[in-house]
Formats: C-alpha cells, sequence, structure tokens
C-alpha cells in the first residue's frame, strides 16, 4: 500500500507532468520520494522514483531516467507487482533507445509485453504495443510499426484511453506523412491536437504543432508552418522543455533555409545544436549539421557543405542505423555536393544507395527525389537511357504518394528523356500520362505541358 500523503503528492506531480510542468512536478516527487523512503513505504518508493524518470526525459536528462528506472523496477520486482513492473519496463526502454541500447530496449519493451499478456492488462498491452512501434519506426521497420500502432489504437479506443489514443494517431500520422500520405497525416495530427488540449496535455499539443508545421512546409504553406512552429516554441519555452525548444529552433531554421534567409536559419540551428549537445541529443546535432550543409551550399562554400553532411550521416548511421529517412538524406546530400564539385563517379553509388534505403523502409517520398536526383545526373551526362531507367523507377513511388505533382513531374522528366533521343511516340504518351497528374496538382507547368503536347501532335501530322 502507498501512504496517502505520498499517493497524493505523485498523483499531483502527475498531473502536472501531463500538462508540461516538469520542473515543479520534479520538485513534488522528489519530496514524495524523501517521504516514502522515510516512512519505509517500497510502493510509494518505486512510484517516484518512476515518475522522475518522466521527468528526467522530458528535461532531456536521459541518463538520469534511465537509473531513476532501474531503481523503480528492482522495488518493483521485489514487490512482484507485475502490471507496474511492465509499466516502468516500458519507459526504461524508450530510455534505453534514446542512447542507442537497441538490444536492450527491445528486450525491455517486449517483456513489458509479454507481462500485460499473461495479466490480461490491455491498457498494459497497448502501452508496450505503442511503444515497440516507436522503436521499430525509428530503426526503419515501417510495417511492423505501423502494426504495433493500430494495436495500441484499437484497444485505446475500446478501453476510452484518449492518452494512448493520441500518442497512436500521432505516430500513424508520422507513418503517413513519410508515406507522402499528407492529407491523412494532417487529419491525425489535428485529431492528435484536439485530444490533447482536451486532455491539457501541452507537451503533446506542442507535437502535433511541429508536425502539422512540417506538414505546411513540405508542401510549401511556409507562413502557415511558420505559425505552427512559432507556437510550439511558445508551449516549449513556457514550460523550460529544452528539448521541445531544441526540436523547434531546429524546424524554425530549416524553414529559414527553404525561404533563403541564410544567416538566421544558421542562428537557429547553432541554437538548437547548442540545445541537443547539453542535452546529449546526437540525432538532433546530425540534423543540425544537415541543414547547416544547405547553408553553406546556397553560400557556395561545397566543401564545408560536404564535411557538415559527412559529419551528419555519421551520427546518423551511428544512431539511426543503415536503413533510417535520415540516413538516406545524408547519403543523398553527400552524393548531391559530390556531384556539384564535378565528382560524379563518387557521387552516383551514393545517390543510388540512398534510393534503396528509401525503398526498402516505405519512404515513397525520398525514394522518388533521389532517383529523380539520378536522373538529373544522368541529363547532366547525357546519359539520356539512364536518365529513363531511373525515371522508370521513379514512377512506382511516385503513384504511392498523395501528390498527383510528384508523378506528373517524373513523366515531364522522361518525356524530356525521350526527346532527346528523339523517340517523339513515347514522348508523346508520358506527356499525356503528366497532363492528368499536372491538373490534380494545379501545377504551374500544365499550360507549357500542354503546348508542348500540341506542338508535338502537329510535327507528327504534319509528317
Amino acid at each position: 500500500m502507498m501512504e496517502p500523503e505520498v499517493k497524493e503528492r505523485i498523483q499531483e506531480a502527475a498531473a502536472k507532468l501531463s500538462k508540461g510542468d516538469v520542473v515543479e512536478a520534479y520538485g513534488l516527487l522528489q519530496i514524495a520520494l524523501n517521504q516514502a523512503r522515510s516512512d519505509n513505504n517500497r510502493n510509494g518508493e518505486a512510484a517516484a522514483l518512476h515518475f522522475m524518470g518522466m521527468a528526467s526525459v522530458d528535461l532531456g536528462r536521459i541518463e538520469e531516467a534511465s537509473s531513476l528506472y532501474q531503481k523503480a523496477l528492482s522495488i518493483r520486482r521485489e514487490l512482484n507487482d507485475r502490471p507496474s513492473e511492465a509499466a516502468t519496463l516500458n519507459q526504461l526502454g524508450i530510455a534505453l533507445f534514446y542512447q542507442n541500447h537497441i538490444d536492450e530496449a527491445l528486450r525491455c519493451l517486449k517483456d513489458a509485453l509479454q507481462i500485460a499478456d499473461e495479466t490480461g492488462d490491455e491498457l498494459g498491452q497497448a502501452a508496450s504495443a505503442h511503444q515497440l512501434g516507436v522503436v521499430y519506426q525509428k530503426l526503419g521497420k515501417i510495417q511492423e510499426a505501423k502494426e504495433f500502432f493500430e494495436r495500441a489504437l484499437s484497444i485505446a479506443e475500446r478501453r476510452k484511453d484518449q492518452q494512448i489514443k493520441a500518442s497512436a494517431l500521432h505516430q500513424l500520422g508520422i507513418i503517413q506523412q513519410q508515406r507522402g500520405d499528407h492529407k491523412r497525416a494532417e487529419e491525425s495530427f489535428k485529431k492528435t491536437l484536439a485530444i490533447q488540449e482536451g486532455i491539457g496535455d501541452q507537451i503533446g499539443q506542442a507535437a502535433a504543432m511541429h508536425q502539422l508545421g512540417t506538414i505546411d512546409q513540405e508542401q510549401g504553406r511556409l507562413n502557415d508552418a511558420a505559425r505552427w512552429f512559432g507556437r510550439a516554441l511558445e508551449i516549449a519555452e513556457q514550460l523550460g522543455n529544452l528539448r521541445g525548444q531544441s526540436v523547434t529552433l531546429y524546424n524554425l531554421g530549416s524553414l529559414l533555409v527553404t525561404k533563403g534567409e541564410l544567416d538566421q536559419a544558421m542562428s537557429h540551428l547553432r541554437a538548437s545544436m547548442d540545445i541537443a549537445e547539453r542535452l546529449n541529443d546526437q540525432m538532433m546535432v546530425a540534423k543540425a549539421l544537415n541543414q547547416m550543409g544547405h547553408i553553406y551550399l546556397g553560400k557556395s562554400e561545397l566543401d564545408k557543405a560536404e564535411q557538415s553532411f559527412r559529419n551528419s550521416l555519421e551520427v546518423f548511421e551511428r544512431f539511426a542505423g543503415p536503413r533510417s529517412k535520415d540516413t538516406a538524406m545524408a547519403i543523398n546530400n553527400v552524393g548531391a555536393v559530390l556531384s556539384l564539385q564535378g565528382r560524379a563517379g563518387e557521387a552516383e553509388p551514393l545517390m543510388l544507395q540512398s534510393a534503396e534505403v528509401s525503398h526498402e523502409i516505405d519512404d515513397f517520398d525520398g525514394e522518388t527525389r533521389y532517383l529523380m536526383n539520378l536522373a538529373r545526373l544522368k541529363f547532366q551526362q547525357e546519359a539520356f537511357e539512364e536518365a529513363i531507367r531511373f525515371l522508370k523507377r521513379a514512377l512506382a513511388p511516385a503513384g504511392n504518394l498523395d501528390d498527383p505533382g510528384a508523378l506528373g513531374s517524373v513523366y515531364t522528366a522522361l518525356t524530356a528523356a525521350y526527346l532527346r533521343l528523339h523517340r517523339t511516340d513515347e514522348a508523346k504518351e508520358a506527356l499525356k500520362n503528366s497532363i492528368p497528374m499536372l491538373e490534380r496538382a494545379n501545377s504551374d507547368n500544365l499550360a507549357k505541358a500542354k503546348a508542348l503536347l500540341k506542338q508535338l501532335e502537329e510535327s507528327t501530322d504534319s509528317r
């Protein structure tokens, strides 16, 4: 049993944690921990340690969190409290994953799911399935991740657990976004935001705002993206959430790169990286380095760009693994800068590797873009047959995207390649396929495509 005073203090701290009042929650938990130890209240001690671990994660103190969870786990095993043991294993698994201890993380999470299955704890099953989904998603095993998130969502809806429902919807939205289904992803994140607002979870609200901002940015709605990021940063600063500040400063910096405001972008990215280094968040350091590479590209400082991209790739390979979206992006960026330096022989294998990694993890958007980049390289070399080969490969992933403009662009590029080889009939066929896609996307290139098709048909008729 837990003493009433300790229990009430932990419940108060848990409520503050859910609202993002992390520092105040941590202070309450320290008081509860001391009281529990004074009363020899092992149950209360374990609960306080568990929630202190959660607060430490939110503060970016991951090693401290792991230590706290280990202590809580030891007590809960001593008390033979199986449901609580599973809850701590879940949190410990994620903390270990953040520290790149992948095998240990998966072992903890699978043990937690086994306990929940054995005890018939449905909410425990949902929590464990969700956390396993997070890890598999980060490892690039997207289908496995999707199945775990869908299992968590099904249980959460049946048991009316809004927190797990919001978390599962959020992660499914990320998968939808990764697969280029921006419409469904936006719907998922807006549902998540509404739930988080309803339960008062400010950290969850900021996370949903961040994802909505990235969708707007990817769709070219830069002012809307800036507003979402601004709102997310305001919440992170208000709560003293350093991890949230680092992520949002990074996104604002990336947005400014897109807008061409390079000096201001560099300032935001350095601020993001400074915080990430303090938190030992190597993935965020790598992301910042990657965007800095784009800034150097924009300033035509190619040697600095190459070094920044290579540094980013090294960290991504170490912490995200060789089969991840981030790693594929970094490989492609190294290849792209090598191409600009006239080192096509070194560039092409890297660009092809990035497309193959994207294919393995169902990153349709990345695969399409990287194959298009290879086709551009072949255009520059006037190797049009090879360009056609890469463009034909790009048709499948582009067709899986919820973006008709992407498929239209591939067909348009195929038209250009066929024309360079004087294969007019194939050029016309590709152009006819591109026009409906460009119409659906309301593309600026639609009028040019129609005019070219008319010109080609008239040319054929005159022969």
